[in-house]
């Protein structure tokens, strides 16, 4: 089954903190952007980032309502709570970056 083979997939510290990293680089740049063309490059390299962080995210939750028992689901909840509030101020970082172009 499908779920079976999304459950396989192991969510690591690593893999989570390499991605919020790549992504605060790239809102930095972001604010760098010199042309639109630019901008728009970066732009999808962030909007890469934060694919991939919610596929990790939803795959956490879909292994956890799986098996609320598992204790590989349970860590890898905690993982992403551990997380999360990282990841959200990093959007909010990106979207006043975003703000401040319109000015410019």
């Amino acid at each position: 089954m499908l779920i079976d083979k999304l459950t396989a997939i192991v969510i690591t510290e690593e893999d989570i903190t390499k991605t919020l990293i790549t992504l605060e680089e790239k809102i930095t740049a972001l604010a760098q952007a010199k042309t639109s063309t630019e901008q728009t490059t970066i732009l999808e390299e962030i909007n890469a980032c934060r694919n991939h962080y919610l596929s990790l995210y939803w795959l956490s939750y879909i292994g956890y309502l799986k098996d609320i028992t598992s204790p590989k689901y349970l860590a890898s909840e905690e993982l992403i709570s551990k997380y999360d509030g990282k990841y959200h101020n990093a959007i909010y970082k990106m979207y006043d970056v975003l703000d401040s172009l319109k000015d410019k």
